[in-house]
């Protein structure tokens, strides 16, 4: 009878216990799936220069970019990104101010990777590769024509520093410091310039973004 007992109580205390799931917790990605969408200030580096150390290239603008992550594993993510840069057309000569006779439109994509040293971390860093359209040509005079100045396009690497910060459960913000060793062009320059091995172009960028995992 005694035994009976202990038997019973046995397998009433284990029943609780046994039709209880394990308990499993998810850790969070670094980079869940999110859009951004930002504006800032952008900077653009010498595209050409000559003899008496003439040097020109995009200047300065504002910029407006949107991007878009998705995760890799726990703190590695893919980001595809593009931005729409308004910088002055600069040529600058030596010991004298720098002109901007016009202003030129930049259409430019890139594809990162994306990495954090902890899934939480607010900072993260990305490397991978750029392109760039300018329309008209980012140097005075270059590519010219009847109509006025052509197209060009330049290929290159890109990296990027960021900080994410959440302000409620699936909206944050961004503060983002671009950089991008472009290719300079060398069609259509005009005799006596010579292109710099590569053009670096920054822009810093204030973003929304929202993200679209639950």
């Amino acid at each position: 009878m005694r035994t009976a007992f202990v038997v019973l109580c046995a397998v009433v205390l284990a029943a609780p216990a046994a039709g209880q799931a394990p308990i499993r917790r998810i850790q969070p990605a670094a980079f869940p799936v999110s859009a951004t969408l930002a504006a800032g200030f952008g900077f653009g580096g010498v595209r050409a220069r000559d003899t008496t150390e003439l040097s020109a290239g995009p200047g300065s603008g504002w910029t407006v970019g949107v991007d878009l992550r998705a995760p890799l594993g726990r703190t590695l993510g893919v980001e595809a990104a593009g931005q729409l840069w308004h910088p002055s057309q600069r040529f600058c000569a030596a010991g004298a101010q720098c002109q901007s006779p016009g202003n030129v439109w930049a259409m430019r994509g890139s594809v990162l990777l994306l990495w954090r040293f902890k899934a939480q971390a607010p900072i993260y860093f990305g490397l991978g590769g750029a392109v760039v359209r300018f329309s008209p040509a980012p140097v005075f005079n270059q590519k010219l024509t009847a109509d006025g100045q052509e197209d060009t396009m330049e290929f290159g690497g890109a990296w990027v520093v960021g900080y994410d910060f959440l302000r409620e459960e699936r909206l944050g913000g961004s503060i983002t410091w671009r950089s991008f060793l472009m290719i300079p062009s060398n069609e259509g320059l005009a005799g006596g310039y010579d292109t710099p091995a590569f053009g670096w172009d920054n822009a810093l960028l204030f973003g929304v973004r929202y993200n679209l995992a639950r």
